[in-house]
């Protein structure tokens, strides 16, 4: 899953730093980062070299393999992959979870009250949806 993105920004394993982080796009954050991480629209990896301690990280989607010590509000999905550990509540849409995790906090999902027409849609925009 992590192949099929186009990451443009990756901060690596060798990177410790604090602050604000705001970014568009994606991001494949493998480093130690304490501070507040927002992105509208944006998709953010967590990986596995990571520690990440915020009070929220505010994103589209979240991929987590890594720890994370804070609260989470993803717009569309967040994926907890195997041996990862997250410390705080999360709201989303979509939430996939694998086996090994460590997952201390409360899910809560978010419901759409948008109106949407199918017949608008291609096959093919269907079925990414769904996935």
């Amino acid at each position: 899953m992590v192949d099929s993105y186009k990451w443009d920004c990756k901060l690596d394993s060798s990177l410790t730093f604090r602050g604000k982080l705001k970014f568009e796009g994606t991001l494949y954050l493998d480093s130690s980062f304490e501070g507040e991480i927002s992105s509208k629209g944006g998709v953010l990896f967590i990986g596995k070299n990571s520690k990440v301690i915020t009070n929220v990280v505010t994103c589209d989607t979240l991929i987590v393999e890594g720890i994370l010590k804070g609260n989470v509000n993803a717009a569309s999905k967040v994926y907890l992959n195997s041996g990862c550990k997250i410390y705080g509540d999360v709201k989303t849409r979509k939430i996939f979870i694998n086996d090994n995790i460590i997952f201390d906090g409360k899910c809560e999902m978010i419901k759409s009250n948008e109106i949407v027409d199918l017949f608008s849609f291609t096959v093919s925009q269907i079925k990414d949806t769904l996935q």
